[in-house]
């Protein structure tokens, strides 16, 4: 080795070793910090699940040394249990009272001071219910790309438990919200359900698919305009009596889409409303399908009785 690589070597070696001393020493030292917990209540009487907290975290003043803490502060599974006692009926808990639950806070652990230090909690008898699920979803799309489906959600619904007052006043159960971006194709992805204090789920998450395409126009020319609702001994006849329709949809489902799928009409209950002596008629298409133009846009008509 060069003697200018061995003297680099060597100092970042020297450099190293006098962090890993430093941090060392000071993690030796002992530090003050404050921790926010989640508050879990345990203990709870068969059948029985937790209606309302009046807090959901508790805020711990503690010392102890730096690598203790540190372990503390990195960990994203700490929780501050405390006990019902089996016991059902609405009270007042101080939370001072369940150090002995927290056993991560006893080794090598000071605390100096915890509040809030009072949780008032109440409870109700379990209750279930078969619920919707209303995913939770944004989307938006590559230029000339659209949704051509319905989003279908499988399962569609699920069973909810908890207490009767929390799950009676759902009318569904959400998704976690999720984001869908520069979309150009088929979507098919599991999300999960939305967690909401209190309750649980028969499933904890459900499939989302839609379909995603190619947004193209197309004509359907020569389509015959049906006459609706006409009563006996009368006839109603329109001019022309075929026109041209433009659709707006998937690439794919316009693709397949047929003359026979496009049904322009016009209703003689309406046409008896009308004062002008023509009227526009209406088009019947497939979900997802727009329709951008119609030639001619009018008609006329006579009204034949017999």
């Amino acid at each position: 080795m060069p003697k200018v690589n061995k003297k680099v070597f060597s100092i970042v070696l020297a450099v190293l070793f006098s962090f890993i001393l430093w941090g060392s020493v000071t993690l030796s030292n002992s530090y003050y910090t404050t921790l926010k917990v989640p508050v879990r209540l345990t203990n709870l009487p068969k059948g029985y699940a937790v209606s309302r907290m009046s807090i959901n975290e508790v805020n711990l003043r503690i010392k102890g040394e730096g690598w203790r803490l540190a372990s503390l502060i990195l960990s994203n599974n700490l929780e501050y249990f405390v006990s019902a006692g089996l016991d059902s009926q609405s009270k007042t808990i101080n939370l001072r009272n369940a150090l002995g639950e927290n056993t991560w806070l006893s080794s090598g652990i000071q605390l100096f001071d915890l509040y809030p230090d009072l949780l008032s909690v109440s409870m109700e008898k379990i209750t279930e219910r078969k619920l919707k699920i209303r995913p939770e979803l944004s989307m938006n799309f590559k230029a000339d790309f659209g949704l051509v489906s319905g989003i279908k959600v499988i399962p569609d619904s699920v069973v909810v438990y908890g207490p009767g007052s929390i799950v009676n006043s759902l009318e569904a159960v959400p998704t976690v919200s999720r984001i869908f971006k520069s979309l150009d194709d088929k979507v098919l992805e599991r999300v999960d359900l939305k967690n909401i204090p209190g309750l649980s789920y028969s499933t904890g998450s459900c499939v989302i698919r839609f379909d995603v395409q190619k947004i193209v126009d197309k004509a359907f020319e020569n389509l015959e305009v049906e006459v609706r609702n006409t009563p006996r001994g009368e006839d109603l006849v329109v001019f022309p009596n075929s026109i041209t329709v433009v659709l707006r949809g998937g690439i794919n489902i316009l693709g397949k889409l047929k003359s026979e799928d496009v049904h322009p009409f016009v209703d003689y209950n309406q046409v008896i409303k009308d004062t002008l002596g023509i009227i526009e008629p209406e088009i019947k298409v497939p979900d997802y399908i727009t329709v951008i133009d119609k030639k001619p846009n009018q008609l006329q008509y006579i009204i034949k009785k017999y």
